[in-house]
């Protein structure tokens, strides 16, 4: 139902989807056909098993630079969602305070002073799996269809969390591929639109059922230069081809 919503059967471009979530699933169109590939990215984008973490809730802090922060609904902070996290991340990269390893110098390093919204060195190994996962994936999909990532012309970054994170700080922290600064942007609930577009017009049916059939979907699991890309994506900096 994603793949109808953003139109990835019809639209001229090249065109990556990623649901980025505790599954990082992603589609790759291009010259007509459709590549698909699932990654385990872990819950820490939906804030599990981060010390600190929450869902996307009131007074989750969704958004970090050196000038502040800011809140879901503008209320007080509560914890960091996954947007959060990876401006967290970011902001302590640039402060010298985390390492391209992912070693803190501070630990339990504290990215809002006076709130009690911090990182430990368990929540930045969280976070280095479930990036590292989804950069690879990334990579690897544009292997599978032969396509250079800088040849990509819209990244659709669907979900609430894509919708809301920053493609900066994506980059920074190696989330995302280098080649995709720019081409990035979130669709929001995209799940739900297909669905409902699927479900009030045949036509737009039809077409799902065609989209299911067009799909070329690659298993992971066994895949040796997935694994290969996975390790070399652990590092806390911009990844490059």
């Amino acid at each position: 139902s994603i793949l109808l919503a953003c139109n990835m059967d019809s639209s001229p471009k090249t065109r990556l989807l990623i649901d980025v979530g505790t599954n990082g699933e992603m589609a790759l169109a291009a010259g007509g056909s459709i590549t698909c590939l699932a990654t385990a990215a872990g819950p820490a984008f939906e804030g599990a098993h981060i010390s600190c973490g929450v869902g996307g809730v009131t007074g989750a802090v969704c958004k970090i630079d050196e000038t502040g922060y800011q809140t879901i609904g503008g209320a007080p902070p509560v914890g960091l969602c996954g947007a959060g996290l990876l401006d967290a991340a970011a902001l302590l990269l640039r402060r010298g305070i985390l390492d391209e390893t992912g070693r803190l110098s501070i630990d339990p390093a504290e990215t809002i002073p006076g709130t009690g919204v911090r990182l430990t060195g368990g929540d930045i190994r969280e976070l280095q799996l479930a990036k590292a996962a989804i950069c690879a994936g990334a990579m690897r999909i544009t292997e599978l269809a032969g396509i250079a990532p800088e040849k990509i012309d819209d990244v659709l970054l669907a979900g609430g969390f894509g919708a809301r994170l920053s493609p900066a700080s994506a980059i920074e922290i190696g989330l995302l591929p280098a080649a995709f600064a720019g081409k990035c942007r979130g669709v929001g609930n995209t799940a739900g639109l297909g669905a409902a577009m699927a479900a009030a017009s045949p036509s737009a049916m039809a077409r799902l059922e065609a989209l299911a059939d067009a799909c070329r979907y690659v298993e992971l699991s066994g895949d040796a230069a997935f694994n290969e890309r996975f390790m070399q994506h652990m590092t806390f900096e911009p990844q490059e081809e």
